[in-house]
């Protein structure tokens, strides 16, 4: 960020700051899959309209390369929900039945 032209500085301290909010919702969802309801869907939703977005816009080599890393992200976020039942996330929000 710190190299970044004056006219990129916005959009570089927006990526730098968007990575340290992925990194903290990526620990949450490792830390407690399944008690973070409203976590895993946004992540995915995020990550698969990046690798729409880039495929949209072809040519651009950057585009082309973080399209390629969002995609595994895609694979691996949307293994790790199914593998971890994130969906079930979703029950805590429910008020416990009585007994």
């Amino acid at each position: 960020m710190t190299d970044a032209a004056e006219d990129r500085l916005w959009a570089e301290a927006w990526r730098t700051f968007t990575y340290a909010v992925f990194i903290g919702l990526f620990a949450l969802l490792a830390a407690r899959p399944r008690q973070a309801p409203a976590v895993w869907e946004p992540v995915l939703a995020n990550k698969a309209a990046l690798v729409v977005f880039a495929v949209m816009v072809g040519d651009i080599p950057e585009a082309r390369l973080a399209g390629m890393v969002d995609f595994g992200l895609v694979v691996v976020v949307a293994l790790a929900y199914v593998l971890s039942r994130g969906w079930q996330a979703w029950q805590s929000l429910q008020p416990p039945v009585p007994v």
